[in-house]
C-alpha cells in the first residue's frame, strides 16, 4: 500500500511539473520552484518529502543536461537535505523510480575532504543572493556541514545552517491577500480553533488572510484552496466553492496532531514502545526493529524489549524535522548504541499483565455451586462489528476446579472496533456448559453491564432456564445455587453472545 502510494506520488509530482512548462518559464524552472514549495512543507508534513524529491530530481536532471552547473548544484544540495532525512520507509519507497533513486545517491556522493572550503565559499556566495530563503540557505550550509564534519569549515557551516533553521522555525512573512469587491465569502472553522487562514491561489502561491479559525474570509468566485496552519498540528487544506452571493460553510476541519517519523536502528525483532505503550509500525502492525514510527512533538521515552532481555531505553526530544541534538540539525533516526543484557524485560511484563491491560475481554468460569458438576474445559471468542468479524481466538483453554472459579483475560488492541461478543463453549466439565460472567473492558470499563445477551439456551428447570441474563450481572462466580452464572443444556456445545449497542430488554 504504502508503495503504491508513493509511486503515485512520484507520478503526480512529474507530471504537474510537465504541466506547468510553457512560455518563458522553462520545464527545469518549473520543476524546481515546485520541489521547493513540496520541500518546505515537508518541513510540517513528512508526507510531502517524496514528491518534492520526484521534483527535485527531475529539475536536476534537466539543469544538468541544459550545461547549467550552478543550478545543478543548488538543486543537489536540496537532494542532499531531502536524503538524510528520508525514513527506511521513504528509502526503500523511492526505488520504485530508478531514476529518481540514481539522482539521490549521486547527489549525496562522497567527496573528497578538500573541497570543504571551496564548498563553503560558494555556499556564502549563495547566501549572498538568497538572504531571505531561510530554507534555501540552512540546506546549502548543511551539506556543506554534514560532508565535512570534523573540518573547520563543516563547524562553520554548521553553525550558519542552523542560524538559519532557526529563522525558519519563525512564521514565514507572506504577503497579505487583499480582497477585491467581486469577491465572495466563506466562514471557515477548525478543531481546534486558532488556525491561521492562508489563501492559495491557482498559481500555487500563498497569501496570509491576516484570520485565525473561526473567521468570515473574502476570496475570489469559484472553487478556492485555503490552507490551515497551527502550532504542533499538521497543516490541512480545505477546498471551497465560493458563489458571490451567499457565505459557503463548509464542515470544521479536523486539524491532526503533528508527528515525525523516526527510523529506530538496533538489532533486529526487538519491539519498540514509547512511554511505555507499544509503537506501531507500517500497516498498524507492532513496531520491531529496525523500523520506522510516529512520533509526537516533545519528550518521550523510547523503550526496546525483548524476551529473555533487559530492557534497552533512551530519552528523546522529539521537535519538527525530526530529534533535537545540541549543536546539530534535527535528526530522523535514534540508533541505540546499548549492548543487550540477558534479563527480564519490564515492558513485556508488564504488558503480558492483565491487570495492566485497559482493553480485554476476561471470561469467567464456573463449578455450579453446591453441585460442582458443570464448567467450561475450552471455548472460542469472536468479536464482530456489525456482521462482519473482526477478531477470533479458538481453543482458549479453561482452568477448572470444584471449588473456585477462573478467570481467562485477552487483550484487545485499543484501535480494534467491535460492537458484538460472542463466546462458544466447545469443551465443557461434567455435563453442562457453564460460565459465571462475560466482562468488555474499554480504557479500564466494563462496558458489558446491563447489555442485551442472547444464547443457544439455558438448563430448563426453574432455578436455570433463564441463566444466560447473568452472564453480564457483575457476579464473576457460581457459589451461591442459581445466581449470577449460566447453565447451558446438558451433552453439546453452547454460545452466549452480549450485544454492546444495545441495553437488556431492548
Amino acid at each position: 500500500m504504502l508503495m503504491r502510494r508513493t509511486v503515485s506520488a512520484i507520478f503526480c509530482a512529474v507530471l504537474a511539473c510537465s504541466l506547468l512548462r510553457g512560455g518563458e518559464v522553462n520545464e527545469a524552472d518549473s520543476c524546481y520552484k515546485l520541489g521547493l514549495t513540496k520541500l518546505r512543507d515537508a518541513q510540517n508534513d513528512h508526507s510531502a518529502l517524496i514528491p518534492a524529491t520526484a521534483l527535485l530530481a527531475k529539475a536536476a536532471m534537466l539543469y544538468e543536461a541544459a550545461g547549467d552547473e550552478s543550478k545543478t548544484a543548488e538543486v543537489n544540495s536540496c537532494l542532499y537535505w531531502a536524503k538524510k532525512r528520508m525514513t527506511l520507509a521513504d528509502t526503500e519507497a523511492i526505488k520504485a523510480s530508478t531514476d529518481i533513486a540514481k539522482r539521490v545517491d549521486d547527489a549525496a556522493k562522497v567527496l573528497p575532504g578538500d573541497q570543504a572550503q571551496s564548498m563553503l565559499a560558494k555556499a556564502e556566495e549563495f547566501a549572498k543572493t538568497h538572504a531571505d530563503d531561510a530554507l534555501l540557505l540552512a540546506v546549502r550550509y548543511f551539506e556543506v556541514a554534514d560532508r565535512f564534519k570534523d573540518s573547520d569549515a563543516g563547524r562553520k557551516a554548521m553553525e550558519l545552517s542552523l542560524a538559519a533553521l532557526q529563522k525558519l522555525g519563525e512564521r514565514a512573512n507572506l504577503e497579505v491577500y487583499k480582497p477585491a469587491p467581486t469577491d465572495g465569502k466563506a466562514f471557515i472553522k477548525s478543531e481546534p480553533a486558532g488556525a491561521a487562514i492562508i489563501f492559495v491561489s491557482a498559481e500555487g502561491g500563498k497569501f496570509d488572510t491576516g484570520k485565525i479559525t473561526p473567521s468570515v474570509v473574502q476570496l475570489p468566485v469559484g472553487r478556492q484552496v485555503l490552507e490551515l496552519a497551527l502550532k504542533l498540528y499538521k497543516r490541512a487544506s480545505v477546498s471551497i466553492e465560493i458563489d458571490g452571493k451567499t457565505i459557503a460553510k463548509p464542515e470544521a476541519v479536523k486539524l491532526e496532531t503533528l508527528t515525525t517519523p523516526i527510523d529506530i536502528l538496533f538489532e533486529d525483532g526487538w519491539q519498540v514502545f514509547v512511554d511505555g505503550k507499544p509503537a506501531k509500525g507500517a500497516g498498524g502492525a507492532k513496531a520491531e526493529t529496525p523500523c520506522t514510527v510516529e512520533l509526537p512533538l516533545g519528550a518521550h521515552e523510547v523503550g526496546l524489549a525483548k524476551d529473555g532481555f533487559w530492557d534497552v531505553k533512551q530519552r528523546v526530544n522529539v521537535v519538527e524535522g525530526g530529534l533535537s541534538s545540541a549543536g546539530r540539525l534535527p535528526a530522523n533516526s535514534l540508533s541505540l548504541q546499548s549492548q543487550p543484557s540477558k534479563g527480564t524485560s519490564a515492558l513485556l511484563r508488564a504488558k503480558a499483565d492483565p491487570a495492566s491491560w485497559r482493553n480485554k475481554i476476561v471470561v469467567w468460569n464456573s463449578h455450579n455451586a453446591n453441585w460442582a458438576n458443570a464448567g467450561t474445559r475450552k471455548f472460542s471468542l469472536t468479536l464482530f462489528s456489525g456482521e462482519k468479524t473482526v477478531f477470533t481466538k479458538a481453543d482458549v483453554a479453561m482452568d477448572w476446579s470444584q471449588q473456585q472459579d477462573y478467570p481467562v483475560t485477552i487483550p484487545v488492541d485499543d484501535t480494534l472496533k467491535f460492537d458484538r461478543v460472542r463466546v462458544v463453549v466447545t469443551s465443557w466439565a461434567g455435563r453442562h456448559p457453564s460460565l459465571s460472567e462475560i466482562e468488555v473492558f474499554a480504557d479500564g470499563r466494563n462496558v458489558a453491564l446491563g447489555k442485551a445477551v442472547k444464547s443457544s439456551g439455558a438448563h430448563n428447570n426453574a432455578e436455570h432456564r433463564d441463566s444466560w441474563k447473568r452472564i453480564n450481572d457483575g457476579i464473576t462466580n457460581s457459589n451461591r445455587q442459581g445466581t449470577g452464572y449460566w447453565l447451558a443444556p446438558p451433552d453439546g456445545e453452547a454460545w452466549i453472545e452480549i450485544d454492546l449497542s444495545k441495553s437488556a430488554g431492548n
